[in-house]
């Protein structure tokens, strides 16, 4: 990640978990998700109606400012692929807007193309009507509920671990959980969507090249998590998302264990109903649908970009691991040849 997008979003994650949330980026706090999870955001229902009330309706308003620039940049900021270009085309344009929230000027881009330009002006002028009625909304109904909790869970799929050290040292009262998946099923999931790793399709992606880039980072965050010091011992877990899967429960009373909180009684009651019912196996099966779906050659371009991670995995666990656990399953699929102890393996 480059540093200054870094830098934004280690602030942005330090104003939610100051509940300054009315601080995020004007983008943030206009985005269609505040609509689109109202049913399972119960504290964000009274900012939705704030905004509603101002004549902003949440569901759209974003989709209408990037409209202006969605020839140059695409629906999605980094969609836009440009032959021989960079993958996410507007970002130098958009910092110093709601979507980065960055001080650094434009980029000289915006002075080569009158269209362009017009198109950006359109798009911040759009932006700029929200702001007064959005960061009022979001005062009222956001940071006071936030600031009126106890515990505070932030969700984030852009920060390294080296990021979270600074975040941890930083806020001593705070842990860290370190959510990451088998690479086969990250491999099978983005190259249905390769939205999410930037790209506006995935006619030309390989297994490959998935995997490099996903186990390149997984490998420095897993040995990030290793050194992160004595200072900061028991402040970060890993967790891998197939024994989630797995055992729902127990592994949700072990995280609420971590941070030192009691499993609540609503989370108990949804997991009993999941265990009796055929959830649990539905749960299971589609996290190794990788395994009807990804050919032979995919599979072995995983294991050839991945297989570092299976030896860092095995170390780090030695002394604690189960038989009957997705870890054995885990250092199966991505060890090699040089252990004759597990020489072969089947997917």
């Amino acid at each position: 990640m480059p540093a200054d997008i870094s830098q934004a979003v280690t602030r942005t994650i330090a104003d939610i978990s100051g509940c300054r949330l009315s601080h995020l980026p004007l983008a943030m706090l206009a985005h269609p998700f505040w609509w689109q999870f109202l049913p399972d955001m119960t504290s964000a229902r009274s900012y939705h109606s704030c905004a509603r009330e101002a004549g902003i309706q949440l569901e759209s308003a974003l989709e209408e400012c990037r409209s202006y620039i969605a020839p140059f940049c695409g629906n999605r900021l980094g969609d836009m692929e440009i032959e021989d270009g960079p993958r996410f085309p507007c970002t130098a344009d958009l910092k110093g807007t709601g979507d980065l929230n960055s001080g650094m000027r434009r980029h000289a881009s915006r002075q080569k193309n009158s269209v362009r330009s017009q198109a950006f002006e359109k798009y911040d002028a759009c932006l700029s009507n929200l702001q007064p009625h959005l960061r009022r909304c979001a005062e009222a109904h956001l940071d006071r509920k936030c600031a009126a909790r106890n515990l505070k869970a932030i969700k984030t799929v852009r920060l390294t671990i080296n990021d979270v050290k600074t975040f941890l040292v930083r806020h001593p009262n705070s842990k860290v959980i370190h959510l990451f998946r088998h690479p086969m099923g990250v491999v099978h999931s983005r190259l249905q969507h390769s939205w999410t790793i930037g790209r506006k399709s995935s006619s030309n992606l390989t297994a490959g090249y998935v995997a490099h880039a996903y186990c390149t980072i997984l490998l420095k965050n897993l040995r990030s998590m290793s050194l992160l010091g004595s200072s900061l011992e028991g402040r970060a877990k890993n967790l891998l998302y197939e024994d989630f899967v797995e055992n729902p429960m127990r592994v949700t009373e072990q995280m609420f264990r971590f941070i030192g909180a009691d499993v609540p009684r609503i989370i108990r009651q949804r997991f009993s109903r999941i265990a009796k019912g055929d959830a649990l196996h539905d749960g299971i099966r589609r996290s190794q649908k990788w395994r009807h779906f990804l050919t032979s050659e995919d599979k072995s371009e995983v294991r050839k970009h991945c297989h570092q991670i299976a030896h860092l995995w095995e170390n780090a666990n030695r002394n604690r691991r189960n038989k009957n656990s997705t870890l054995i399953l885990w250092d199966q699929v991505f060890r090699t040849n040089q252990s004759t102890r597990h020489s072969t393996c089947c997917i």
